[in-house]
């Protein structure tokens, strides 16, 4: 093999700001949680991107693992997240499946970028429909038995807008101009000219898996806001429970805990927040492992 050179002299480094002369700089920052897709080789002006396979973890942790099969774990919501979040595994790995290997067979550009196409609006439509058909669950179960109200089918209709925004305008595009770029990659087209660019393509969709995923954050979020709702239409308290099981972002821990944090109303909770609720606006975003009970007032 080759030895590696110790002489390169780079320290890698992030620039959070160029400073003049003897200013003073004192820089203030949040910290995020980074995810990494693909790993980059650069020999001289020539890059190789090699996608990395899997799904985004959060804390060592998968969205997918959220009280599964753990004692205490809680039972018809978190079955009912999982579920949604492997419904969605599903359709994009199928779909995924199919496109790569008819973007193989195709016989030219233009026919590629016909498919291309018109697997977008089926993806689209797919996703939509599954937003459609189990975020209303999440309401339902943030009820816990009580009468629907206003409130909870405003938000419903809400949550569902912004789902079908963040596909249309978000996920679909990004893919669309990440198939674009993988068409004229000569590697790409070297392997699809070899026969086996069905799993060169493959490689490049599962890189938007974990993203679909994670789209089962919004149905957490809905229930926890279902959760509050209901609490502030019957005059509840709300506990803010963590998952003991998880790693917390530093919001989380503040304003929960195992047992609960018990406030005396959902509006109250959220004024002393800041307008944090689980998996709402708190640093760790929809992959959130919080949940939001209402209690009975003593």
């Amino acid at each position: 093999g080759f030895e590696i050179n110790k002489e390169h002299g780079y320290i890698p480094h992030m620039t959070l700001k160029y400073a003049e002369g003897k200013e003073k700089v004192k820089i203030e920052f949040k910290p995020i949680h980074l995810f990494f897709d693909r790993v980059c080789l650069v020999i001289a002006d020539t890059r190789h991107e090699f996608q990395l396979r899997g799904e985004k973890l959060i804390g060592g942790e998968s969205f997918a693992s959220r009280g599964a099969g753990k004692p205490g774990a809680r039972t018809k919501e978190v079955q009912a997240v999982n579920a949604y979040q492997d419904k969605l595994k599903t359709a994009y790995e199928k779909w995924s499946t199919d496109l790569a290997g008819e973007l193989e067979s195709a016989d030219d550009d233009d026919e590629r970028e016909e498919l291309i196409a018109a697997a977008l609006l089926a993806l689209a439509s797919t996703l939509k429909t599954l937003g459609r058909d189990n975020l209303p669950d999440a309401v339902t179960l943030g009820l816990g038995g009580n009468t629907p109200f206003a409130g909870v089918y405003a938000l419903l209709g809400d949550e569902i807008t912004e789902n079908d925004e963040f596909i249309e305008s978000s996920l679909i595009p990004d893919i669309g101009r990440k198939l674009g770029g993988a068409l004229i990659d000569p590697d790409i087209l070297a392997s699809i000219a070899a026969g086996t660019g069905a799993q060169a393509l493959g490689g490049v969709l599962s890189g938007f898996l974990g993203r679909v995923v994670s789209y089962a954050g919004s149905w957490w979020d809905t229930f926890n806001k279902s959760v509050g709702l209901t609490a502030k239409e019957n005059d509840l308290s709300v506990l803010w429970v963590l998952d003991s099981r998880a790693a917390h972002c530093a919001d989380c821990p503040m304003w929960g805990s195992d047992e609960g944090i018990e406030y005396e109303s959902y509006d109250k909770m959220l004024e002393m927040t800041g307008g944090m609720s689980p998996a709402n606006n708190v640093s760790c975003g929809q992959n959130c492992r919080c949940s939001l009970e209402w209690v009975f007032k003593d």
